[in-house]
């Protein structure tokens, strides 16, 4: 399964299954997304339950040269459009991912059109935020959240003590709609971890105490746009 959330030039994918049940909290897999790229060692740091399928592995990247360590952050960007490269897709029409003594091969077909559908589906995306698509292409510069760490020291705070009692670590993906003058006017909680009250905590945060540069188009014009950021709490 792949999986985006925004426009971006990379995404999650997923695979589940009797040969992944074992897995743990960190494994790692060796995977490729052949035949156009090559082999590549990825580990994740939670445990992803696929209904009907069971325990499974999420992963970031389709190669090396997109690998990062973590979830994208709003700074690795090119711009507020950024795109699967279709090229790419067409160079993928197998994945095989394989974990100590098990290797698995999926023939998936062609990926091209699969990457131009995601692209579209992006674009279509940001139309229901209420933004241009065709004016967010000409963003060079996105949003940029101030003084990150301070508001993620305010947030940890409000982190459900009975989560942390029983030593449950989190993770929280937000959305901020930011505008042309630079303030927040929306906030959207796109993964939380299960306390509804702590999401609407983090947007509070988001919406009052926050501060931002607004995005910038190639003239420097200021534009309205939005950002994705991630929290994650782990215990010391």
């Amino acid at each position: 399964m792949f999986e985006q959330h925004r426009p971006w030039d990379s995404f999650r994918w997923y695979i589940a299954g009797k040969p992944f049940k074992q897995l743990g909290a960190r494994h790692s897999v060796t995977a490729q997304f052949g035949p156009g790229f090559g082999k590549y060692e990825h580990t994740s740091n939670q445990i992803v339950e696929l209904d009907g399928y069971g325990r499974g592995f999420r992963g970031w990247q389709y190669s090396r040269s997109n690998k990062y360590s973590s979830e994208p952050s709003p700074d690795r960007s090119q711009g507020s459009m950024p795109k699967l490269d279709k090229a790419h897709g067409a160079a993928i029409d197998w994945i095989e991912l394989s974990h100590e003594d098990q290797s698995i091969r999926l023939d998936t077909g062609n990926l091209e059109n699969v990457f131009t559908a995601l692209n579209q589906c992006m674009a279509d995306l940001v139309g229901t935020w209420g933004l241009d698509p065709a004016q967010q292409e000409t963003i060079v510069k996105p949003p940029h959240l101030k003084g990150m760490q301070e508001l993620a020291r305010r947030i940890v705070r409000y982190y459900p003590g009975v989560l942390e009692r029983w030593s449950v670590e989190g993770d929280i993906s937000v959305r901020v709609m930011v505008s042309a003058a630079g303030r927040a006017v929306g906030c959207h909680i796109v993964k939380v971890v299960s306390d509804e009250d702590f999401g609407a905590q983090v947007c509070r945060e988001f919406l009052t105490n926050a501060k931002y540069e607004p995005a910038r188009d190639a003239e420097g014009n200021a534009v309205g746009s939005y950002l994705f950021t991630n929290i994650s709490y782990r215990m010391p």
